[in-house]
């Protein structure tokens, strides 16, 4: 046999793969990208949204309604039973009132040898003075007021003083004269029961007797004067509660132009007792009840709006998005569109289609003819046009593609 050449080659037949062979691949090694899927704050808030929106319940129209409707009786149930209850009436209750007075004077003396005192200020003081040593009168008002309950009540009051001259007998007045010695006061009575005035005067007696002197010496005539001071006192209630209007006037009367002078008071020491009839009057007897019963009332409003509201929702017809659109056009161009009955007959026309009424509007100022409008089909179709010679400039409104948008 002859010898196999070294270079020979060695032929290696494939090895044949069984069914039950395991085939090993290389293991190829591949980079991992590992991207962050932390959701974006956004993100965050659009899933809790949603969140949100999928976990409220939805309640129908008619559970809505019944629930209101119910929330509004048992509101205004309770308000006007709290109301009831907190306000108490009185058929008739009497108030009681009660003015007293009082006026005081001294007589201050000029310097004289024959009196030790230059006033009199003992009690009971005497009751007649010689004019001529009188200088001054001091004089002092005293008015209190008292009421059963409590009021509030304006007081106004002013001190007047008038000079009178009158002939012998005292029927005729030759002269007088208002003098303002306290010009008008104000004093409120709030939440009480009592208030009280109190006002000194010096009364220059030389000054008015002078002038009583001056008047029967210059005319020559057998006169009867005197000078008269009064305090007038008005006093009007600023509550509902009851009706008080009243006005008080007390006076201290002094004879001028004699020698022998007899001051006199009116009415000394006086006390008048009124007494007023209130009749229906309501009362409020538990505040903190009549607080809650109006706070429910209101609410029980606010819920009677709610549900008008949600009535006039349903049962008022809407406006559809055509007769909106209509409106518009034929209210804004009125004096441009002309209406009309018949429908048009293009047949005989070129046809020229607009997509939008600013363009007819265009043609209408090109050519300077008036844009008609007829209705096709009431509330779904509509067309605005302008025929000029042999073409016809065609706009048409549909309700259909105006609800597309």
């Amino acid at each position: 046999m002859p010898k196999k050449n070294k270079k020979e080659e060695v032929k290696v037949e494939p090895k044949k793969i069984k069914k039950n062979d395991v085939i090993e691949t290389p293991v190829v090694e591949e980079k991992v990208v590992v991207q962050n899927t932390e959701p974006s704050i956004s993100e965050k808030r659009e899933y809790l949204r949603q969140k949100k929106l999928n976990s409220k319940k939805y309640y129908s129209f008619n559970t809505r309604f019944i629930i209101s409707l119910l929330v509004f009786m048992v509101l205004l149930t309770t308000s006007l039973i709290l109301i009831i209850m907190s306000i108490s009436k009185i058929n008739e209750q009497t108030v009681d009132y009660k003015e007293s007075s009082k006026i005081d004077y001294n007589v201050i003396l000029k310097d004289d040898s024959f009196y030790d005192s230059k006033y009199f200020k003992e009690e009971p003081k005497p009751k007649i003075y010689i004019s001529s040593l009188i200088k001054d009168i001091n004089t002092t008002f005293d008015y209190n007021f008292g009421v059963s309950e409590n009021s509030n009540i304006e007081f106004k009051y002013s001190v007047i003083a008038k000079l009178v001259i009158l002939n012998a007998d005292s029927t005729k007045v030759f002269y007088d004269d208002v003098l303002e010695l306290i010009t008008e006061k104000q004093i409120m009575l709030i939440n009480d029961k009592r208030v009280n005035i109190h006002e000194t005067i010096d009364l220059d007696y030389e000054y008015y007797n002078s002038i009583a002197n001056s008047f029967r010496q210059n005319y020559g005539l057998n006169t009867t004067s005197y000078l008269e001071v009064l305090i007038n006192v008005s006093s009007k209630n600023l509550d509902n509660n009851y009706d008080l209007n009243d006005t008080y006037s007390r006076s201290i009367k002094i004879p001028l132009a004699q020698q022998e002078v007899d001051i006199s008071i009116a009415d000394d020491n006086s006390t008048n007792v009124h007494k007023i009839v209130v009749k229906n009057k309501l009362l409020v007897s538990n505040r903190l009840f009549i607080s809650i019963g109006i706070i429910a009332f209101i609410i029980a409003i606010l819920c009677l709006i709610k549900i008008v509201n949600m009535i006039l929702k349903v049962y008022t017809p809407r406006v559809s998005k055509y007769d909106r659109y209509i409106k518009k056009i034929l209210k804004e161009y009125d004096r441009l569109i002309v209406n009309t009955t018949t429908a048009p007959n293009i047949t005989d026309f070129r046809i020229v289609r607009i997509n939008s009424f600013a363009e007819l509007l265009d043609v209408h100022d090109n050519l300077n003819l008036p844009i008609r409008y007829y209705v096709i089909t009431e509330h779904q179709k509509s067309i605005f046009y302008i025929a000029h010679h042999s073409e016809v400039y065609v706009y048409i409104v549909k309700a259909v593609d105006l609800e597309r948008y």
